[in-house]
């Protein structure tokens, strides 16, 4: 999707992919990864997720990147954090401490940026895309995440002719095809949640499961 799509959700208030309160996921399924207090966790596409806010009371340090300055704005007066805000590079960083957000291009980032990372969360990211984009963001990330840095990502999966995205759905073939020569990919989580998403129901899907993936990077040679 491009940035303008995006920057009218955000400026209609239509964020509906925005959950109020720490995705039940994360203290289910974050343990495997087996990080440690103080690493540092990246979030890309963060939009204005609570997820961070959790992180940090786990020990964590977190840097993000989204693409809507109103987003990140968003994130920090709604959870009244004070934060900086500078340029660096091709980016804007708003930085809280525990909390750093790039604000721009996701695929301007490099693995310069990400070194010191340990773990990684994607709840959101992947299924922003579709086709071409979603090849694109999969690639970019096998290529600036460290070897060896592992996490979590979560997806859904329905029938993509019921409904347009996003979310775009991910099948699990997909996914593996998407990772399986740069990651471990281990499926560790699925539940229907067809039941908690009435706005979907409602435009005609009959099936929608989330998936769970533990994933760890496993070498630098590029998708």
């Amino acid at each position: 999707m491009h940035a303008d799509y995006w920057q009218k959700c955000w400026d209609n208030n239509q964020a509906g992919f925005h959950l109020r309160c720490t995705n039940p996921n994360l203290p289910k399924y974050w343990s495997l990864p087996a990080l440690e207090r103080g690493d540092t966790v990246f979030v890309p596409l963060c939009g204005k997720t609570v997820d961070l806010l959790w992180f940090v009371e786990q020990g964590f340090q977190v840097i993000a990147v989204e693409l809507i300055e109103t987003a990140v704005l968003e994130f920090f007066h709604e959870n009244n954090l004070s934060y900086s805000r500078q340029p660096k590079g091709e980016f804007i960083e708003f930085n809280s401490g525990d909390i750093r957000i790039l604000c721009g291009d996701f695929f301007k980032l490099s693995a310069s940026d990400l070194e010191n990372c340990k773990g990684f969360y994607d709840r959101a990211a992947l299924v922003s895309w579709q086709n071409e984009g979603r090849l694109k963001y999969a690639a970019h990330l096998a290529n600036i995440l460290p070897t060896g840095c592992r996490g979590l990502m979560l997806v859904v999966d329905y029938e993509q002719a019921q409904m347009q995205g996003p979310p775009f759905a991910v099948s699990s073939l997909e996914m593996l095809s998407l990772f399986e020569d740069t990651c471990e990919v281990t499926q560790v989580g699925q539940r229907d949640i067809l039941c908690y998403e009435p706005s979907f129901r409602a435009r005609g899907v009959t099936r929608m499961e989330e998936h769970i993936y533990q994933v760890m990077k496993k070498t630098d040679k590029p998708l």
